[in-house]
C-alpha cells in the first residue's frame, strides 16, 4: 500500500519494488531466509536514505565503502545469516532496483523510443 502522505510517491514505489525483488530472489530453496517480514525488516534497518539523498551530492568511493561496511554490520546484527555474502547481495539488489525505478521516466523514454523507431535522428544517448 502506498502512503499517500509521502512527498515523493515515486520514491515509495521504487522502495517497494526494490524490496520485492530482493524478497523474490530469496525464495530460492537454498536461501536461509525466505520470510517476507524478515527480509523487509532487515532492509528497513539499513540506512539506504543516506546513500540516496540527492542533497548530499555524489557518493564517493570512500563514503560508499564506509556506508557498505556499516550496512553489513546492521544486517549482521539483525540476523547473523545476513552478515555475509547474502547480506551484500541483498544490498546490491536493492540499490540496483531502487535506482532503476527512481530514475526511469516513461514519458521521456517513450519520446526517445518513438523518435528512434521512426528514424528522425532521435535515439538513446
Amino acid at each position: 500500500m502506498i502512503n499517500r502522505n509521502v512527498e515523493d510517491p515515486r520514491r515509495t514505489i521504487a522502495d517497494n519494488f526494490a524490496k520485492w525483488t530482493v524478497h523474490s530472489a530469496l525464495r530460492n530453496p537454498r536461501s536461509p531466509i525466505k520470510d517476507r517480514a524478515t527480509v523487509y525488516d532487515a532492509l528497513n534497518a539499513v540506512g539506504f536514505a543516506l546513500l540516496f539523498d540527492m542533497a548530499r551530492g555524489p557518493v564517493g568511493e570512500e563514503y560508499f565503502e564506509n556506508w557498505h561496511a556499516d550496512a553489513m554490520a546492521v544486517l549482521g546484527d539483525f540476523d547473523p545469516r545476513l552478515g555475509n555474502r547474502l547480506g551484500s547481495k541483498m544490498i546490491a539488489s536493492y540499490r540496483c532496483h531502487f535506482v532503476v525505478v527512481q530514475r526511469f521516466r516513461p514519458c521521456k523514454w517513450k519520446a526517445k523510443m518513438s523518435a528512434w523507431l521512426v528514424g528522425d535522428g532521435g535515439g538513446f544517448a
